[in-house]
């Protein structure tokens, strides 16, 4: 018996290493492999759009999302997921096109850094919020998009019912 308990608990912590793999070493996906998990496993994805040089990116890495409530949401309830909008490497293959980062930022709207792409489990897009965003403010944005109360109600009207 133990033998075999030995090969499931191989086998349970080889595909653990191969879930986590997918994540980069800041626990945020690359779209291809963030899109692909977040059909799997039926969760909405928040899209971190940025740039090297973006002053206020790198102020959203440490502070928001590094805190400790914002870091237990994304990592319990979304597919988190960072695209360099400048990467010239990075190829986004979306709705059937090999997109370059930046084709997929500009197709998306963004012109300016940061902006916060969210979209649905079913990776349809939900909206777009550029700027920097403090902790607690994220936090709300990401209930309304879990809860999918952007299906009946504003943001706004949301956060008045909280």
């Amino acid at each position: 018996m133990a033998p075999r308990l030995g090969l499931v608990l191989g086998v349970l912590l080889l595909g653990a290493c191969a879930a986590s793999a997918a994540k980069g070493e800041n626990g945020w996906y690359s779209f291809n492999e963030g899109y692909a998990a977040a059909v799997k496993q039926g969760k909405p994805m928040v899209i971190d759009v940025y740039t090297d040089w973006c002053h206020w990116c790198k102020v959203m890495d440490k502070d928001t999302f590094a805190a400790p409530a914002v870091k237990k949401v994304l990592d319990e309830k979304f597919i988190p997921i960072k695209i360099n909008a400048e990467s010239k490497s990075e190829r986004i293959k979306f709705e059937g096109k090999d997109l370059s980062a930046a084709e997929f930022a500009a197709g998306a709207g963004v012109d300016g850094y940061p902006t916060l792409l969210f979209m649905d489990k079913a990776g349809k897009y939900v909206t777009k919020v550029p700027g920097f965003i403090k902790a607690p403010d994220f936090l709300e944005m990401l209930e309304f998009i879990r809860l999918e109360a952007y299906k009946k109600q504003s943001f706004d009207d949301f956060l008045k019912s909280r």
